[in-house]
Order: C-alpha cells, then structure tokens, then sequence
C-alpha cells in the first residue's frame, strides 16, 4: 500500500514538473513573433522551432 502511495505521488510530482519546464509567457512569444524582439521577456523552455521570424524581423536583412 505504501509502494502505491509513494509512487502516485512521485508520478504526479514528475508530471507536475514537466508541465512548468514546457511553460512559457504566451504573451512573449506572441510579441516576439510580430515585432522580432522581446527585451525583458522570458522565453526559457518555450517551444520556438516552429516561430516564423523570418531574417527581417531579426535585423538580419
């Protein structure tokens, strides 16, 4: 009974981590892709493989 308790705790802990590690401020992002920047925003664990920032919007052209 124990091992069951111990181990639905620890599962709902780990979920409960890997679901703050993914989050990210939509707003941020959101910014970050209209304008191209974003000073102050926090971005750590946002997914942004599929962000279309194009090189213009990047200062890059």
């Amino acid at each position: 009974m124990r091992l069951k308790i111990f181990a639905s705790i620890t599962l709902f802990t780990l979920l409960g981590l890997l679901s703050q590690a993914r989050a990210a401020n939509q707003g941020d992002i959101q910014k970050l892709e209209k304008t191209g920047e974003c000073p102050g925003c926090d971005l750590s664990g946002a997914n942004l493989t599929k962000l279309n920032l194009g090189l213009h919007k990047c200062g890059m052209n």
